[in-house]
């Protein structure tokens, strides 16, 4: 008797905390929470403090770790080292020539067991061709296949291409 009296017990308790966990998720998605937004005005301006310029100097009188005797330079201070500035002519810039890729979408490859040869298939403006590495198709070379992506070379500039994006 006394078996059938912990089991109900423990069946209430564990209904309970199970309730309190499902009233949790329920009220985390189905709820809209409340926010509270608390603006404060400054009633004085923001005052900038200007840096101080700091200035130090380096007194090196330790022992040389691998000569084993001390410095020669004490009492030196360092002061900052300018560069003189070299004049230089502004280059004009190149002329780049832009290239106007078509449309080019990767859909997968395809791969034989037999000889071990992987064919991607290649979508080109609106055309799908089955290309293997090193083919062109127009001016487009195939230089790469992975699986989730391929590499196109056109008038040597060469692009990856994801799978599925065009």
């Amino acid at each position: 008797m006394k078996k059938k009296q912990l089991t109900y017990v423990l069946v209430t308790v564990i209904t309970l905390v199970w309730g309190a966990i499902g009233y949790k998720l329920y009220l985390s998605f189905f709820s809209t929470p409340e926010l509270v937004v608390q603006t404060q005005k400054a009633n004085k301006p923001l005052q900038l403090q200007e840096a101080v310029a700091d200035t130090f100097t380096l007194v090196a009188d330790y022992r040389d770790p691998f000569l084993g005797n001390l410095s020669r330079r004490r009492n030196q201070t360092s002061s900052p080292v300018t560069k003189p500035k070299r004049q230089t002519r502004p280059t004009p810039p190149k002329p780049v020539k832009k290239i106007v890729w078509p449309a080019i979408q990767y859909g997968g490859l395809v791969r034989n067991k037999q000889n071990e040869k992987t064919l991607a298939l290649v979508r080109v403006n609106e055309q799908n061709r089955l290309m293997k590495l090193g083919e062109k198709h127009g001016e487009i070379e195939l230089q790469g296949i992975y699986a989730d992506s391929i590499l196109v070379s056109m008038n040597a500039e060469t692009k990856m291409v994801a799978k599925g994006t065009p």
